[in-house]
């Protein structure tokens, strides 16, 4: 979801954890760990990619997304942490 909404990009990041070669998320895997929006589940090196992602992992993947423009491409909207 996060890697569509920023339109997708490539990244050059090999696929990391234990996302197997082929598997659709692949490439927005290697996008989130290439820009450290994913560090794995918990510190064991594994994305579990056809888990579910509780609501604390999403938080943390949308905030250090924010914490990251970078991520999102030229064209991306410059959002805001705080008051």
């Amino acid at each position: 979801m996060l890697w569509r909404s920023a339109s997708s990009p490539a990244s050059s990041h090999p696929l990391p954890y234990d996302v197997p070669a082929g598997h659709y998320a692949g490439a927005g895997v290697a996008w989130l760990a290439h820009f450290g929006i994913t560090t794995g589940v918990g510190g064991s090196n594994t994305f579990q990619p056809s888990g579910p992602v509780t609501r604390g992992q999403l938080a943390t993947f949308l905030h250090r997304l924010v914490a990251t423009p970078s991520a999102m491409g030229p064209s991306a909207v410059v959002l805001a942490v705080g008051p």
